[in-house]
């Protein structure tokens, strides 16, 4: 496996393309309100009056975006926050945001260069956790699938990267699809560890790309023992 160093950009290729993600290792209890100021990073309302774990959340996640902005020399733009909660990227751009209780990370791009893009940050699923994450995240096929694909990665941790792709993927076509839409939209089909890539099929239509059928590859990296990242870009 790949592993990347804290507060670092991971980058990913896809296709012709390298994605970077900024990175960054936080801790929730050393977190101050007054770092949205420090920072120039917009404190919605909704966000001051949450609590400090969600505001650490929050401010890491837009942090990682401004880094992803400026890389586009995109220096004064913000990232805001949409009806349904999602970030609102400046004209233009197509990026993601995600983060975890520790880790925070996001991704910005040209439109030119992808049509939608979407990253999720993973730690691997406990014991406590397999029986809620299968219910909602997991079919029959796929339940079968990874228990006879134990290899190098245990079973817990091959949930966790089938989970965290559907969360890229629904992050990604959101925008193109207009309306939510649970896990069973897709499906993985496989695995492959050396290369860190994951199949999945569209079962249901989501839009004129995305179709029943259709296949599609996403992309994981492990840059911490316990945590994946995953992404997916079309």
């Amino acid at each position: 496996m790949i592993f990347a160093t804290a507060d670092s950009i991971v980058e990913i290729q896809l296709g012709n393309e390298t994605a970077r993600i900024f990175l960054i290792h936080y801790d929730p209890a050393s977190f101050s309100q007054e770092s949205f100021t420090s920072e120039a990073i917009t404190l919605p309302s909704t966000i001051a009056g949450s609590v400090m774990k969600r505001q650490a959340e929050y401010f890491y996640g837009r942090l990682c975006a401004k880094f992803a902005l400026n890389a586009l020399s995109m220096t004064r733009c913000d990232v805001g926050t949409g009806r349904q909660r999602e970030p609102v990227w400046p004209e233009h751009v197509v990026g993601s945001i995600t983060h975890n209780h520790e880790f925070a990370a996001a991704i910005a791009s040209s439109c030119n260069v992808f049509n939608g893009i979407g990253i999720d940050i993973e730690g691997t699923i406990g014991q406590e956790a397999i029986d809620a994450v299968l219910e909602i995240s997991v079919s029959p096929r796929e339940l079968a699938y990874l228990r006879t694909e134990l290899t190098t990665l245990s079973f817990e941790e091959l949930l966790t990267i089938v989970f965290s792709v559907k969360e890229s993927f629904f992050k990604a076509v959101f925008s193109e699809v207009g309306h939510y839409f649970d896990f069973g939209a897709i499906t993985v089909k496989k695995i492959y560890v050396e290369t860190m890539q994951v199949t999945f099929e569209v079962n249901q239509f989501l839009s004129h790309r995305f179709t029943p059928g259709t296949n599609w590859n996403a992309y994981f990296r492990y840059f911490d023992p316990k945590t994946v990242l995953t992404i997916f870009a079309w």
